[in-house]
C-alpha cells in the first residue's frame, strides 16, 4: 500500500510541474530569440525528454562553463522550473533548470540540467521524446533534418 500510494503521488508531482504558470523558456533558433509561445505541453515535453535519459555524462559531457557556451550557442531551448524536479539519472538531485541544445544538422550529444551553479548533463534519451519535442511549432524543426524524420515518427506514434 505505501508503495501504491508513493507511486500515485510521485506520478501526480510529475504531471503537476508542467502547468503554463510554473516554468518560463527562451528558445533561440539561428542567433534568434524565438518570439512565439509555445504549446501548453511543450514544458511537458521537455520533462518527458530528460524522464527518458538513462546515463549521467557529468564527468565527460559537462566541460568547464557548458551553461554559458550552450546559451551562446545558435539554437536551444532553455526551461525554467519555478518548482525543481527531481531526475533518477542525477540521483534525484533538484534541478530547476533544463537546457536542449539543438544542433544544427545532428542530434544533441547531451541534455543540461542545473541546481544552481551545479550543472549535469545527461544522454541516452528515447529519440521519440526527442521528436515530440521537435514537432513543437515554436521550434521550427519539423522540416528540418534529422529532426523532422523524429518528429514524423513520434506524431504517427
Amino acid at each position: 500500500m505505501k508503495v501504491k500510494m508513493l507511486l500515485i503521488g510521485t506520478l501526480t508531482a510529475w504531471l503537476g510541474i508542467a502547468t503554463a504558470a510554473s516554468f518560463t523558456v527562451r528558445i533561440q533558433r539561428h542567433g534568434t530569440n524565438v518570439t512565439t509561445s509555445p504549446a501548453e505541453d511543450f514544458a511537458t515535453n521537455v520533462l518527458r525528454l530528460f524522464r527518458t535519459c538513462s546515463v549521467d555524462s557529468t564527468s565527460y559531457g559537462a566541460r568547464p562553463n557548458p551553461w554559458e557556451k550552450l546559451l551562446a550557442s545558435e539554437s536551444f531551448v532553455d526551461l525554467k522550473l519555478a518548482e525543481p524536479v527531481a531526475f533518477r539519472v542525477t540521483g534525484l538531485s533538484r534541478m530547476d533548470e533544463l537546457l536542449v541544445p539543438l544542433p544544427s544538422g545532428k542530434f544533441p550529444s547531451h541534455l543540461f540540467a542545473r541546481s544552481g551553479t551545479n550543472v549535469f548533463a545527461v544522454t541516452k534519451y528515447d529519440p521519440l521524446a526527442l521528436g515530440r519535442l521537435a514537432s513543437e511549432p515554436a521550434l521550427q524543426l519539423r522540416n528540418v533534418e534529422p529532426y523532422g524524420k523524429l518528429a514524423r515518427a513520434a506524431e504517427g506514434r
